[in-house]
């Protein structure tokens, strides 16, 4: 449980720190959503209020961490489902905290009266929706089949349930935690399944909510490049959710079909190539469409990040000449660095060794 718990305390710690790179507030002249001109970026009033967001956000993000690192050592099967609300808290948390500096911003700039003699000029095309042809909510009816089925069979099959179930395994395969069977040990996977799955069901849902970016001197090849990029990201949640699904139906009938602990070495391949496959191919997908983009508003737009040439291997944005550290991403929503900057560099390097950190301490502790 020790690994567990400082794997789940890593993964909670860096999701509400995740917020501090929000492209909308590190985006140039963007600060918590409000349009910040060049002379005010650095009073003091505006930067107090950048101090005081980082932060809340650290500190709720290492609060956090720490209350799931003793709850994971604890409280046993429960632990699962402690963190998932834990996560959701801290998102709502982060969420009200960049709420807060918003209004503040916004006060800031209306009390200040930053606008006088800036004009600003934004346009929408909303028409360009209608073509995204996403999965629809109701393909998610299939996984949700899938696991409500293995709920019923196992309800069925209660009673030849044994009386001492295992929860999960290490590693290699071995069960090394066994709780008594009741109601909860038996169907919390299938509960948690369940909750999974209407979380993708959301995020699918907001892809054609997030506003699309289109560049008005290559405006034919972004629409294509935003329609296609959504699609991939459409189908990939679905794959998961499939995946997903199929991963908490079997924990759910493994009591029945198999001998007390027993889990065959096959299960976590297929579990962990069910989920790394699909999403290495949508990478691929996302890289090359990428690529192809850059190269058609390369043409008519002269931005620095649609020149390909600027970057490494297709896919790393490298500009010496560009002072920034974050430029916006060819989709024009969202932000990515700029490594030829050595902030880029440093943050990178955190989140890398962030990431590897757990994977460390697994060979470290077996």
């Amino acid at each position: 449980m020790m690994i567990e718990a400082i794997v789940t305390s890593l993964i909670i710690g860096v999701t509400g720190l995740v917020i501090l790179l929000s492209g909308r507030f590190v985006k140039r002249n963007m600060l918590f959503s409000v349009y910040v001109p060049d002379n005010y970026r650095k009073e003091a009033e505006v930067r107090d209020i950048i101090k005081q967001f980082r932060v809340q956000v650290i500190t709720a993000a290492v609060l956090s961490a720490m209350v799931n690192f003793i709850v994971m050592l604890s409280a046993g099967h429960t632990a699962v489902i402690i963190l998932m609300m834990l996560l959701n808290l801290l998102l709502i948390i982060d969420v009200l905290l960049y709420r807060n500096a918003n209004e503040k911003m916004k006060a800031l700039k209306e009390r200040d009266d930053w606008m006088v003699g800036v004009k600003m000029l934004r346009t929408a095309n909303t028409a360009a929706r209608d073509d995204l042809a996403l999965l629809p909510w109701q393909i998610y009816l299939i996984p949700f089949a899938l696991l409500t089925l293995s709920v019923i069979y196992t309800a069925l099959n209660y009673s030849h349930i044994p009386d001492r179930i295992a929860v999960h395994w290490n590693i290699n395969n071995e069960a090394d935690r066994w709780e008594d069977k009741s109601i909860g040990t038996v169907f919390y996977s299938g509960l948690l399944g369940y909750g999974i799955l209407l979380l993708l069901i959301a995020v699918n849902s907001a892809i054609s909510c997030f506003p699309m970016m289109l560049n008005p001197a290559a405006k034919e090849a972004s629409q294509q490049y935003e329609s296609s990029v959504r699609r991939n990201n459409s189908y990939l949640m679905f794959i998961i959710a499939v995946v997903v699904s199929l991963m908490f139906s079997f924990i759910l009938v493994q009591p029945l079909l198999f001998p007390p602990g027993y889990m065959p070495g096959y299960v976590m391949l297929v579990m962990i190539a069910g989920m790394i496959i699909p999403i290495v191919l949508s990478i691929i997908y996302q890289f090359r469409a990428d690529k192809k983009y850059r190269e058609t508003a390369a043409v008519v737009d002269k931005a620095p990040y649609h020149d390909d040439s600027n970057y490494k291997w297709g896919l790393f944005y490298y500009n010496k000449q560009d002072s920034s550290v974050w430029v916006p991403k060819v989709s024009q929503f969202g932000m990515t660095m700029n490594f030829a900057r050595p902030e880029a560099l440093l943050i990178s390097a955190v989140i890398l060794i962030v990431t590897l950190l757990p994977i460390i301490l697994l060979f470290i502790f077996g």
